[in-house]
C-alpha cells in the first residue's frame, strides 16, 4: 500500500492525527524489533488519544487521558523495541531529548539510541511494517499547522529500502 497525504491548513490535519495514533497504537499489538523516529524537529507532542480507556489494555500504565510522544517511546521500550531517535542540534529538540535521557536512565536495560546531528533535516517514522516519510516535523506545527506532504508505504521493499538507508545514516 502507497499513500499520500497532501495537509493544508485546512484539511487533513485529522487524517494525520489519527495516522499517527494508528502507526503507535498497532506498534503495541506488534512492535517492531526496531523503530525509528527521525525528525529535524521533535517534542513530546500528544500521539495518542485515550481519554475513553480504549487502549490501556495494551498497556497496563497507560492512563485514560492524552498519551505523549514519550510516554510511548516507554511503552515501545516496554514491550522490546529497540528505539532510534535522530533530530538535528537545534535548541528546540533540548526539552524532547532531554526527556528520552531521563527515559534511558530510568530503563537501563532498554535499547533507546540518541543521536543528534548538526545537518539532519530528513523526516520519517519507520517500523517492520510501514515507512511514514515526508515533511512534516514531529511537532505540534508539523501535525496540525504547516503545510505537509507526507507518504505512508508499507511495501516490503520500499520499508526495506527505509530500514538501508536509516541504519546506514544513523546507527552507531
Amino acid at each position: 500500500m502507497y499513500r499520500r497525504i497532501y495537509k493544508s491548513q485546512s484539511g487533513q490535519v485529522r487524517e494525520i492525527n489519527d495516522l499517527l495514533q494508528a502507526l503507535l497504537v498497532g506498534e503495541l499489538l506488534n512492535t517492531s524489533s526496531k523503530l525509528w523516529f527521525v525528525s529535524a524537529w521533535i517534542s513530546n507532542i500528544q500521539i495518542v488519544d485515550n481519554r475513553a480507556g480504549e487502549f490501556s489494555h495494551l498497556n497496563r500504565n497507560m492512563p485514560a487521558r492524552q498519551i505523549f510522544l514519550a510516554e510511548m517511546i516507554g511503552y515501545l521500550l516496554e514491550n522490546g523495541a529497540q528505539i532510534i531517535i535522530a533530530t538535528n542540534q537545534h535548541d528546540h529538540n533540548d526539552s524532547f531529548m532531554q526527556s528520552m535521557h531521563s527515559l534511558k536512565q530510568s530503563m537501563p536495560d532498554a535499547k533507546l539510541s540518541l543521536l543528534r546531528r548538526k545537518t539532519l533535516h530528513r523526516k520519517g517514522i519507520l517500523g517492520k511494517n510501514f515507512f511514514l516519510s515526508g515533511s512534516m516535523n514531529l511537532t505540534y506545527n508539523g501535525i496540525f499547522v504547516t503545510d505537509e506532504d507526507i507518504i505512508l508505504e508499507n511495501d516490503p521493499e520500499k520499508v526495506s529500502e527505509g530500514h538501508i538507508a536509516f541504519s546506514s545514516e544513523y546507527e552507531d
